[in-house]
């Protein structure tokens, strides 16, 4: 029986966060072996220009069977596993090269939201179980990490898991960059659809 192919996403460095821990977990996955998974780990670009045809890209050529992509969340003292993305996008807040989203709504004549597809309480649970506290989390804000989730569950179908999970930054005694790859790899062989 083939490997299930699962898409891994992080990011890099954007303004306010010269050092992106998503980008250091990507590094580690690519090394990480599990049984049964065939991992494909990638950064994403930290622009409004940029995230989606990347992801866009990555979906088209790998078509995996499950997508988990990690952000970074500064202002979280926990992981957050969002429930959904938001059809809105800040106005204030530039990307990595300075740019600024000028349109509010980023997918005029799409709806209000796209819900995350996933087994959240099992994903949850393997999280916390790896010894990382977690929770769910309403939404995925309106910076490229929401942008990232809306265009990954617009470009898979109804079949195929979808989540995003917000990292807090890395702090020594309480996330370190081994828990956090512990946390990631639960997530990665707890990714399902619910039922």
């Amino acid at each position: 029986m083939a490997d299930r192919r699962i898409l891994v996403t992080g990011f890099g460095a954007f303004p306010g966060a010269p050092v992106n821990p998503t980008e250091a977990l990507i590094g580690a996955l690519r090394t990480a072996r599990l049984p049964g998974i065939a991992l494909e780990p990638h950064v994403l670009p930290v622009t409004w220009a940029g995230t989606g045809p990347a992801l866009r890209g990555l979906i088209a050529r790998l078509a995996p069977e499950a997508v988990l992509m990690f952000g970074l969340a500064r202002g979280s003292r926990l992981l957050r596993l969002e429930t959904r993305a938001v059809n809105a996008a800040t106005t204030a807040h530039p990307d990595a090269e300075g740019v600024v989203q000028s349109a509010p709504v980023p997918w005029p004549g799409g709806p209000a939201e796209r819900r995350s597809r996933a087994d959240l309480a099992a994903v949850l649970a393997a999280v916390r179980t790896s010894g990382t506290p977690a929770r769910l989390s309403k939404d995925a804000g309106t910076y490229l990490c929401n942008a990232a989730l809306w265009t990954a569950l617009a470009e898979t179908d109804e079949r195929t898991p979808v989540l995003f999970i917000h990292v807090p930054t890395l702090r020594p005694g309480r996330l370190t960059s081994e828990r956090l790859l512990a946390a990631a790899v639960a997530a990665i062989e707890a990714l399902r659809l619910p039922g």
